[in-house]
Order: structure tokens, then C-alpha cells, then sequence
């Protein structure tokens, strides 16, 4: 009958395509996994991205530094916030926006000298923007902990007639204060 045939034909087909495609993604599935484990190719494509990264990060820095003396301020870094638009752009990535541009500046003036120097600015910001969250909240969590256990050393700390120390007010003041 050859309505039966048509029906067989298209069954068959339809079997014939399913095992086609189950046999592609085995393969593809295949590959993928072996790419996966292909650790040099993967670092070299991570340097790679490193390199055009802070490349990018060198450009935005000239455009920023509106006095060309080779650094930035921090009246440069909020001015290049508002008017770079790249520069917006990477910030926007990170979450950043005005009211962190000071933290930013802090975060980033390693040296604390009131200035961000070219290294400065491309390794901080190139760290900030590829850094795993899970890496950088396990930072935080350390250096939190770490300022912890120095703040109570200090608190314990005391002079002999059970006052505290002026100098060790000082710098709970000052670890409070970062």
C-alpha cells in the first residue's frame, strides 16, 4: 500500500537524522572536552586577551591624563569617568560608578602618592575587571580578617595603669579608618 510506504519512509527518516544528529553532538562534545583540557592553548589565549586588554587600558590612560604629565589625579580620573566614554564603559563592567570613584582612586594609587602612574593604573584596573568574584571575595574576606585580629592585638594591648595607649589609638583609629 503506498500510503504505508510514505509513513515508513518518513519514520525512517526521521530515525536515519536522529542518529545523525546524536552521533554530531558526540563528537562535537568530544572535541570540546579536549579543548577544555588543552591548558597551554587556553593560557596562551588568556595572555593574548591580557596583552589587547592592556593595550586598551594604556589608550584610555593617555585620554585621561588631560595634562600629559604622565599621571592621574583624581580630579583627571572623575573628569575621564564623565567624558571617556570607553573609560565609562569599563567602569560600567566593574560596577563602578561616581560614588565609588574615590574608593577607585584609593584602590588603585598603590603607592599612595596622590597620583596613579601608567603601571598602576592598567595592573590595577586589568586585575579588577578579569579577577574571579570567588578570588576576590576570598581577598576581602582575608584582609578583613587579617585587620580584625590586628584591631583586637591593639585593643589588648595596654599601658600599665590600664589605659590604653595613646599610640595604640591611633592606629585602631587608622585601620578603622581604611
Amino acid at each position: 500500500n503506498p500510503a504505508t510506504a510514505i509513513i515508513f519512509i518518513g519514520a525512517l527518516m526521521t530515525l536515519v537524522f536522529g542518529v545523525l544528529n546524536l552521533i554530531v553532538a558526540v563528537i562535537v562534545d568530544v572535541f570540546a572536552q579536549r579543548r577544555d583540557r588543552d591548558v597551554f592553548a587556553l593560557a596562551t589565549e588568556m595572555e593574548e586577551e591580557e596583552r589587547d586588554q592592556k593595550a586598551v587600558l594604556g589608550r584610555i590612560f593617555k585620554r585621561i591624563d588631560a595634562d600629559g604629565g604622565g599621571s592621574i589625579s583624581y580630579d583627571e580620573l572623575v573628569r575621564g569617568a564623565c567624558k571617556e566614554p570607553e573609560f565609562q564603559r569599563w567602569l560600567r563592567v566593574m560596577d563602578i560608578d561616581a560614588r565609588d570613584l574615590q574608593q577607585l582612586f584609593s584602590i588603585v594609587d598603590e603607592d599612595s602618592s596622590g597620583e596613579i602612574d601608567p603601571a598602576e593604573f592598567i595592573e590595577a584596573m586589568y586585575r579588577m575587571r578579569t579577577a574571579d568574584s570567588k578570588t576576590a571575595i576570598k581577598f576581602v574576606k582575608h584582609i578583613v580578617s587579617r585587620m580584625d585580629q590586628q584591631q583586637k592585638m591593639l585593643q589588648h594591648e595596654k599601658v600599665g595603669d590600664g589605659e590604653p595607649d595613646t599610640g595604640v589609638c591611633n592606629a585602631i583609629q587608622e585601620l578603622s579608618d581604611k
